[in-house]
């Protein structure tokens, strides 16, 4: 997986210049640099977030053998009823209370 390393460095960097400039004690962040230091943070923590669920996701490819074709779409039930699934929802009932959706008796 590919990662932009001089995207997260560059942003790094300019935290760190943030970080110099209110090194002294005492002194007050201006609402631009604390609006920046936010911008940077986040864009750092998307960033991680889109690495990780990227890396998971190519786990699961590998391990399922998506990558080679074999993927089975439509031929499991949802909660064992023969109903086919809908809404990606992939574990078939397992016949263990409350179901999905709710039918409760009202009392």
């Amino acid at each position: 997986m590919k990662r932009y390393m001089n995207l997260d460095e560059a942003m790094c960097r300019e935290l760190e210049l943030l970080d110099k400039k209110y090194g002294s004690e005492g002194k007050q962040m201006d609402p631009q640099d604390v609006e920046r230091a936010d911008k940077l943070y986040h864009a750092l923590k998307s960033a991680e977030t889109y690495y990780a669920m990227k890396e998971a996701g190519d786990e699961w490819e590998e391990e399922s053998g998506a990558r080679q074709g074999v993927r089975n779409y439509g031929t499991r039930r949802s909660y064992g009823r023969g109903m086919p699934m809908s809404r990606g929802m992939d574990r078939e009932y397992s016949g263990m209370y409350p179901e999905w959706p709710p039918y409760y008796p009202r009392y």
